[in-house]
């Protein structure tokens, strides 16, 4: 799992090949999304996301990549 900063500026590096992989340093490719999360907003809000899957195209893993709004592993958003 990578965070990234601005989903839809990722996108556009993502499609570009500008990611590159963690283990590798390969580029990343689109593969998809992962599954839809739901997550606490401010106050009562919930806010759902689809983060985007990526696979490195050197070691075939794949990534995904989670807004760094919200946190690894926790139901809440900053």
């Amino acid at each position: 799992m990578m965070i990234v900063g601005s989903p839809h500026r990722d996108e556009a590096a993502l499609l570009a090949g500008e990611i590159p992989c963690p283990g590798c340093s390969a580029p990343l490719r689109p593969h998809g999304h992962a599954c839809i999360r739901s997550v606490r907003g401010l106050g009562d809000a919930r806010v759902t996301v689809q983060p985007r899957r990526a696979r490195c195209a050197g070691c075939g893993r794949t990534q995904v990549l989670l807004p760094a709004a919200l946190s690894v592993r926790r139901a809440d958003s900053c």
